[in-house]
Order: C-alpha cells, then sequence, then structure tokens
C-alpha cells in the first residue's frame, strides 16, 4: 500500500471523525478519496460561514435590543420623574414600543 493511500486514508478518517465518525462513503482509490476529502473540507467552509453569519446576526440583534431596553428605562425614568399619569404613561411606553 502507497504512501499517498496510507496518508489520504488518515486523513478521510480524521475528517470523518467531525461527523460523528460515521463514513457511508466508501473511496477504493486514492482519487476517490481525495474526492472525498475536498468535498468534506467544502462542506466544513460552507458550514463555518453559515454559523458565522447566523452569530454575527444574533450579536447585532442583541447589541439593538439592549439598546432599545436602555431607551425604554430612560422613558419610564422620565416619565416617573416628570410625575405623568400611569394611565398615560402606559400609552406613551406602549406606543414607544411600537
Amino acid at each position: 500500500v502507497s504512501f499517498m493511500y496510507r496518508y489520504t486514508t488518515s486523513l478521510h478518517w480524521s475528517l470523518t471523525q467531525f461527523q460523528g465518525g460515521m463514513d457511508e462513503v466508501r473511496p477504493h482509490n486514492v482519487l476517490e478519496r481525495l474526492y472525498t476529502i475536498v468535498t468534506l473540507l467544502f462542506g466544513f467552509i460552507v458550514a463555518t460561514a453559515v454559523i458565522g453569519r447566523l452569530t454575527s446576526a444574533m450579536t447585532q440583534l442583541s447589541i439593538l435590543s439592549s439598546h432599545n431596553s436602555r431607551k425604554i428605562l430612560s422613558l419610564k425614568k422620565y416619565l416617573k420623574q416628570k410625575c405623568i399619569s400611569r394611565r398615560l404613561a402606559f400609552r406613551i411606553h406602549r406606543n414607544a414600543l411600537h
């Protein structure tokens, strides 16, 4: 068995461990194994990009939510300091949320 075949087999095995250790594709030669390795790496790159974008979007949403919460809290504090009636304060608060 050639060095290249053993090397690609080892690389292929290590990459499949990230998928839970299961490999339904059974390559029979070096070229098939290289194709499988490239496909696995491409899948990892795509998954990483998707997860990165999702994480970025969630972080931005969290920042915006935090900013809005601070504004609402500031509004409540202002309404309380100015002795605005509860009914009117509730209506202003509800309107500010939309």
